[in-house]
């Protein structure tokens, strides 16, 4: 019988901060727990006041506060605390954990220091595509000694090891993102209110130059002269949501709906309420979680060609992919499928079969806990 574990999660970016690294953790760990570990998680602290309606799980740690960073095209987190080592050493020596997980980038905080001051077996999940770094060039003297300390490598895409293995070569592991099959479900079309008698096109994300919402407006003023029942219905904030939102109003007018954040609990009936969804990103998307969410959803995908698309959608078969910031090859296969009920129909169902066989949290959380028993194995022996 294999041994429980006693695992800590650590990461710069967690909830009430959404993105794929907060959804990826929250996920893990809660399979993990149900296997039977003690998954713990320390990440950043964050302003109750913009989140007033936001608990915490109690296996959550916080230190220092939660701080945006400008990186990659994207708004990410780090935590700011002049005393940030010294609070993870002790929290390291108190929690006598099996298992050290970071989840991001070496550095610059909680990653950094919880592989510095860590004595356990060392995992480390890399989430991000990016171009060469200058940064891991500049520091990467410094860096790799925290690197060497890590036993077990993972990405979650082909794309995502190719960018950080161009700086720290080594044994990666691709363990893919996972999406929860029973939240996101067709069963739940209908319960929520859309504008009535209209076919929604779904977009899902930050509004931020990356996730390219501009190329989407420009494409659905097209749509809506061939398919007058279309509308599209956008999820999400950002720094770009108040740009973006009054230009769509001018040019969309009532054919766009705005919805802001919604709720966790909202969200999957959202997806099954639409029947197309499109991320028109620009690139430097490792995988694309809102992908898994549209098609364990049963909902037809159109979206961006790039590289992690492409590791979860193939085209024609969940979906079509189209060439990036391109507002007409948007626009031309969103009127297809908008016309083609039939199609929509079995492509959705292509969709939710593949996450059903390939990309369910339970699948990804037992291709994890292998990896862990395999490497801690791996060096038992070698010790």
């Amino acid at each position: 019988m294999k041994k429980k574990l006693k695992i800590l999660f650590a990461s710069d970016i967690y909830y009430p901060y959404i993105g794929g690294i907060s959804e990826h953790i929250y996920h893990l760990s809660k399979e993990l727990i149900k296997k039977g570990h003690e998954v713990e998680i320390l990440t950043s602290g964050y302003k109750k006041e913009d989140f007033p309606d936001y608990k915490d799980e109690e296996n959550v740690i916080r230190i220092g506060k939660g701080v945006p960073l400008v990186l990659n095209k994207s708004v990410g987190r780090i935590a700011f605390s002049t005393k940030a080592g010294s609070k993870i050493k002790e929290i390291l020596e108190r929690g006598n954990y099996d298992i050290v997980h970071t989840h991001g980038p070496l550095a610059p905080v909680i990653p950094y220091f919880t592989l510095k001051h860590s004595n356990s077996y060392n995992f480390s999940t890399f989430h991000a595509a990016h171009d060469p770094s200058k940064l891991y060039e500049l520091f990467k003297r410094y860096l790799i000694k925290i690197f060497q300390k890590i036993h077990g490598l993972i990405a979650v895409s082909p794309v995502a090891r190719d960018s950080i293995k161009r700086h720290f070569d080594g044994d990666y592991r691709i363990i893919p993102n996972g999406v929860d099959i029973e939240r996101f479900n067709p069963s739940k079309k209908g319960y929520f209110k859309m504008p009535e008698n209209k076919k929604i096109v779904l977009f899902v994300g930050r509004f931020e130059q990356r996730k390219g919402f501009r190329y989407l407006r420009k494409a659905f003023k097209k749509v809506i002269k061939e398919v007058k029942d279309a509308h599209l219905v956008a999820v999400g904030t950002g720094p770009l949501y108040k740009v973006e939102r009054q230009k769509a109003k001018v040019q969309l007018k009532d054919n766009v709906t705005f919805l802001g954040r919604v709720s966790f609990e909202e969200l999957p009936f959202i997806y099954a309420s639409s029947h197309i969804f499109c991320s028109p990103a620009i690139g430097y998307e490792s995988f694309g979680i809102v992908l898994l969410e549209a098609m364990a959803s049963g909902i037809p995908i159109v979206a961006s060609d790039i590289d992690g698309y492409r590791f979860v959608l193939e085209n024609e078969r969940e979906g079509f992919l189209v060439k990036p910031k391109d507002p007409d090859s948007l626009a031309e296969k969103i009127i297809f499928l908008l016309k083609n009920e039939d199609l929509r129909k079995k492509m959705g169902e292509k969709g939710r079969k593949k996450v059903e066989e390939k990309f369910s949290w339970t699948k990804i959380a037992n291709m994890v806990e292998d990896y862990y028993y395999e490497i801690m194995e791996k060096y038992r022996v070698e010790e």
